[in-house]
């Protein structure tokens, strides 16, 4: 079974975070935005928060993903206070393995959809609370289609 998350919906959760960070008060000085789930979400929060978006790939399956994470954290002073934004925590495994490269400096995460019942990690911010185990196909992930 698989849940469609459309257009619409990312509109409105990231209009949800962006005014939920607002509301804190919260200074970024650059969101990541983990590839390649988290570019649109990072993309659309950075327009909303006026911040500036680096994009980082990111995959478990990916043996050099530590490698990578360590050489883009290190290009920052340990002052500077990140938003990392990812698609979805449905097992949180992917934003508690960057929290580890990330402890030291000021951050938060951000993800669209929550899944409670699977994740290990919540983040900071979230939007659309998700139940149940469908699968969440996010509309940009649907194969284009040649007319």
């Amino acid at each position: 079974m698989t849940r469609k998350y459309l257009q619409p919906e990312f509109d409105r959760d990231c209009e949800i975070i962006a005014n939920n960070i607002r509301r804190d008060n919260t200074k970024y000085d650059v969101i990541v935005a983990l590839g390649r789930g988290g570019i649109p979400a990072g993309t659309r929060l950075g327009n909303l928060l006026n911040i500036p978006v680096e994009v980082v790939q990111y995959s478990l399956k990916d043996d050099t993903r530590a490698a990578r994470m360590l050489d883009f954290v290190n290009r920052f002073s340990l002052n500077t206070r990140f938003l990392i934004v990812d698609d979805i925590s449905d097992s949180g495994t992917t934003l508690q393995e960057i929290a580890a490269f990330f402890d030291g400096t000021v951050f938060h995460t951000a993800t669209l959809v929550f899944k409670p019942q699977t994740s290990r990690y919540r983040p900071t911010y979230l939007a659309t609370i998700h139940m149940g185990d469908a699968w969440v196909e996010f509309f940009w992930e649907e194969p284009l289609i040649a007319k």
